[in-house]
């Protein structure tokens, strides 16, 4: 099983570190923590913050249509990427 570290999160959810460490002391992301040890946050917990925090709304907060993102060279990845691809991860690790 995967464990990310709290920056690590804030890299992959785009947001600042601290942003994430309140988010998991109010219980809206599930850690692990071992005594006198860093905050953890697993794989699965991470996926599943996601998909309750995920909006298609946010998807294209430029409101760009999909061809003017693509024609424009920029890429967007929403929370849905991100779940997908983690649970793309889990499958592979787990074959």
């Amino acid at each position: 099983m995967i464990h990310y570290t709290l920056r690590e999160v804030a890299q992959i959810i785009r947001c600042h570190y601290e942003t994430v460490r309140r988010r998991v002391k109010r219980g809206d992301i599930e850690y692990v923590q071992k005594p006198g040890c860093a905050i953890r946050i697993t794989e699965t917990a991470l996926a599943d913050y996601l998909e309750r925090n995920t909006w298609p709304a946010q998807a294209n907060p430029q409101g760009l249509s999909v061809s003017q993102t693509e024609s424009s060279g920029t890429s967007q990845t929403d929370g849905n990427d991100i779940v997908h691809k983690l649970r793309m991860r889990r499958l592979q690790n787990a074959s």
